[in-house]
């Protein structure tokens, strides 16, 4: 693994906008083999590298961590370096030297390392560079790509909800797994969802809708959604249609033509 990965994987993960910004994430990179030197214990999950996300554990943060986590170990296996996301931190790792504690962590490098734990290799398809206009099947392709590609690994206690011009994310308290789980891995699914529309040149932004839609759009669980930057503004005001079928729907002014008495 190239020296100066674990510096850019940092600096990556720091910039990714967070889905929930009231929920302030903050990120430590943590050398392995120096951390088993300094506390004379062997991890369980043994990796040469781990990015901790620590803030304190409500809600929002949980879901920026799953979110910024997997977007990171996405980056990493762009670059060929195995990676795992964890929600459980290794032992050891949790409290930070400054007194802070870790939520969740990502194993990366394990392939340098001879061992350790499986995780995401680097094998992608391969897609041209030409940005292209997304039809209005989108929300297929991306989840299609996303759920095969991006994200092989079923996330349990997360629901996608595929609308005409949006695809919502819920976390549904089920099969005993607690609401912060869920979150996390709603984070997570974002994540494939947000990486597979930039593998497939389709700009998609992120949105949280108002109380009152949240219900429609995907229930009580409800933590965000997906729409075409184009969109945006539509979706926000309660609309199903997309701006390309508002547009067709709307009728044209019969401007710059000529009329003769």
């Amino acid at each position: 693994m190239d020296a100066g990965i674990p510096g850019y994987v940092l600096d990556y993960a720091r910039s990714l906008e967070l889905p929930d910004p009231s929920g302030q994430l903050e990120l430590w990179l943590q050398d392995g083999e120096s951390a088993e030197r300094r506390r004379r214990f062997r991890f369980a999950a043994r990796a040469p590298y781990y990015l901790l996300a620590c803030a304190a554990e409500d809600e929002a943060v949980c879901l920026n961590a799953g979110y910024v986590l997997e977007r990171a170990a996405m980056f990493l296996g762009a670059h060929g370096v195995a990676a795992k996301v964890l929600l459980r931190v290794p032992e050891g790792l949790e409290e930070l030297p400054d007194g802070r504690r870790a939520v969740a962590a990502l194993a990366f490098g394990m392939e340098a390392y001879g061992g350790g734990l499986p995780g995401r290799g680097a094998q992608q398809v391969e897609h041209p560079f030409i940005c292209r206009e997304a039809g209005e099947a989108w929300t297929r392709e991306v989840l299609a790509y996303g759920g095969t590609v991006l994200a092989p690994e079923q996330q349990t206690g997360v629901r996608l909800v595929r609308g005409e011009s949006a695809i919502h994310i819920a976390a549904g308290r089920f099969f005993g797994r607690n609401a912060e789980v869920s979150r996390f891995h709603g984070g997570m699914a974002l994540a494939a969802v947000m990486g597979a529309a930039e593998e497939l040149w389709i700009d998609l932004c992120m949105v949280r809708l108002s109380a009152e839609l949240q219900e429609n759009a995907a229930g009580p669980d409800y933590l965000i959604s997906v729409c075409r930057r184009e969109d945006r503004r539509l979706l926000e005001q309660g609309s199903q249609k997309s701006a390309a079928v508002a547009r067709k729907e709307t009728p044209q002014p019969l401007g710059g033509q000529w009329k003769y008495a």
